[in-house]
């Protein structure tokens, strides 16, 4: 191999190596991975409500609390929630929280954050083609030690839920609720290969992961764990650039120039003076 087709070649893998380590990121921070690492399977889901053939081996997931107080510095009376990630046991529910985003209450010297998991409302409401796939999360915060909900959130919060493959489709969003029986959808990033969905939230709530059938027509798109339009640009434009190479490296092993060019003398024949 020449040293120019050597170098184009280095140039490609090295291209793409940082187009794909790009597009992990942009999935998302908590989820991106060097690409060597590999992809290691989702662990098995766990079920409130299993279905029959798994419910031997189900492990039921239990409530988590978290208390945000001062003295841990994870939330301050003047200014409220300081940023950190919180989640359940079993990392079904992961909450990002940004600072301030838990707004401060008079009184108020911590918040006490609870994720509890149940199944699905079997009189829910949920936008088509969509069916809730796993449990629904209630995510609450609670002043202490005056009491009151927090509800609205003040500043970025990302919530990340993990799901079962359990209707066939491979179209998954987050849904919301107030009330855990009527569902909206929000724009969701989904992690088809892991099983997670990431949104941002502006509220806290009863959240779920809704996902649609096979018979379901709904197409991925960037937004919802497709390939991103600038991927496919950046993987063809590399694709190009290996195939010129190539081509330019044969044309210029095989030219006219190259073809006319005389072979070295060879060191094994005699050296003789007469011969023109």
């Amino acid at each position: 191999m020449s040293r120019r087709l050597a170098a184009a070649l280095g140039i490609v893998i090295a291209t793409g190596y940082v187009a794909a380590a790009a597009f992990s990121a942009r999935l998302d921070p908590l989820d991106a991975r060097p690409i060597l690492d590999g992809l290691a399977p989702p662990p098995a889901y766990e079920w409130v409500d299993p279905p029959a053939p798994l419910a031997s081996t189900n492990k039921t997931p239990f409530a988590k609390t978290v208390t945000l107080t001062p003295k841990e510095a994870t939330y301050d009376p003047k200014t409220g929630s300081a940023p950190g990630v919180y989640a359940t046991d079993n990392y079904q529910a992961t909450l990002s929280i940004s600072p301030g985003a838990i707004a401060p209450r008079t009184g108020a010297q911590g918040v006490e954050l609870r994720f509890v998991p149940s199944a699905p409302d079997p009189n829910s409401t949920v936008p088509e083609p969509y069916r809730i796939a796993g449990n629904v999360v209630e995510i609450s915060a609670t002043y202490q030690p005056v009491g009151g909900h927090a509800k609205a959130l003040s500043a970025d919060t990302q919530l990340m839920l993990a799901y079962p493959a359990v209707f066939g489709g491979i179209e998954d969003t987050l849904l919301a609720s107030t009330d855990g029986r009527s569902w909206t959808i929000l724009p969701s990033t989904n992690h088809l290969g892991q099983q997670l969905v990431v949104a941002n939230i502006e509220r806290l709530g009863f959240f779920a992961v809704g996902q649609t059938t096979a018979a379901s027509s709904v197409a991925p798109t960037a937004t919802s764990g497709g390939v991103p339009v600038w991927v496919v640009v950046a993987l063809g434009g590399l694709a190009v650039v290996a195939a010129a190479a190539a081509i330019a490296v044969r044309r210029r092993g095989t030219s006219p120039e190259h073809e006319r060019r005389p072979p070295p003398p060879s060191r094994d024949d005699p050296f003789d003076p007469w011969k023109d």
